[in-house]
């Protein structure tokens, strides 16, 4: 799957129905072909980063 695919399907599931506050996705590959998903906000709002937190790292 095409990379700009799955940050398109991400960014149109994920940016506008979480919070308002999204702006972008960003990602960042390390030598040991991890990936780690930024999501960008346009301010810090502490609720958001809750949500955030809450959504993607239940545990």
């Amino acid at each position: 799957m095409n990379i700009y695919y799955v940050t398109y399907c991400l960014s149109k599931a994920c940016l506008g129905e979480i919070s308002e506050n999204f702006s972008k996705i960003y990602w960042s590959f390390d030598k040991y072909k991890n990936i780690t998903v930024y999501f960008y906000l346009i301010s810090e709002i502490e609720e958001d980063v809750d949500i955030i937190w809450k959504k993607y790292y239940p545990c």
